[in-house]
């Protein structure tokens, strides 16, 4: 882990998956536009949408890559974005050897890389979004699956909102402890409800049990938490610690 908060990673998914929003608006012109045309322009704006389709799938590819590498759970999406690159080679090579049919055996093994691609990008942006505790991200993400246009719209906005909090300190790392093999660490971003009761996921390479938890820099201890034995692996905890309304928010 770097240590360091992955704004390039960010911007880089965010920039491709705008690319890929443009790409489909090209799309949307260019296929009703080759039904009744078949002029240059027509040519243009498909050709235009693929190139634009490329670049923004080998940026969110980049992006997953720069976010992996510094620690987050996103890795998943990083294959997924590799698996949709060949897939999408490959469906173009197969269209255009559709003309000696021996497209339509590389088309059909693209389509599938590709679709199982989209579902693991699917599952990098959930994890993301969760890592951020933001849910356009994670939702937008899932919904991307079935209609990827307006889940990636969602998953834009989302970034933006996550680039932005980074940028003015509103949260800083998405993780607050060494990942060093055999320590127990959090995994994701905890929140602090003004309410008092804080959520946040622990993992942890053996049964351990938590003495008890408090607010670092405030002292503010926790009166309860639940579970307080962690089990190996991915705990979900629950910590209260009473009445927290004089601490600044974002802090």
């Amino acid at each position: 882990m770097s240590g360091q908060v992955p704004l390039e990673g960010l911007q880089d998914v965010r920039s491709g998956i705008l690319f890929e929003i443009v790409a489909t608006l090209l799309l949307i012109i260019g296929i009703p536009l080759s039904l009744i045309t078949s002029g240059l322009g027509t040519a243009a704006v498909l050709i235009a949408a693929a190139v634009l389709g490329l670049m923004g799938i080998l940026r969110v590819r980049r992006g997953f890559i720069e976010l992996r590498d510094s620690g987050l759970n996103v890795g998943i999406g990083a294959t997924g974005a590799t698996l949709v690159l060949v897939g999408y080679i490959l469906i173009v090579i197969g269209a255009i050897l559709l003309l000696v049919l021996v497209g339509l055996l590389v088309m059909p093994i693209g389509e599938l890389m590709y679709f199982i691609g989209v579902i693991l990008m699917a599952i990098g942006f959930y994890n993301l979004g969760n890592t951020y505790n933001e849910g356009l991200v994670k939702w937008g993400g899932i919904l991307s699956i079935i209609l990827w246009f307006i889940g990636y719209i969602m998953v834009y906005i989302g970034l933006g909102n996550i680039i932005r909090n980074l940028s003015s300190g509103g949260f800083t790392q998405p993780y607050s402890w060494s990942q060093a093999p055999g320590q127990i660490y959090q995994v994701g971003q905890g929140v602090l409800r003004a309410d008092g009761y804080a959520t946040f996921t622990l993992y942890s390479p053996y049964q351990a049990t938590i003495e008890s938890g408090y607010i670092e820099g405030v002292g503010t201890r926790a009166s309860s938490i639940t579970p307080n034995v962690l089990s190996p692996g991915q705990n979900n905890i629950t910590a209260y610690f009473g009445n927290v309304n004089n601490l600044p928010r974002g802090s």
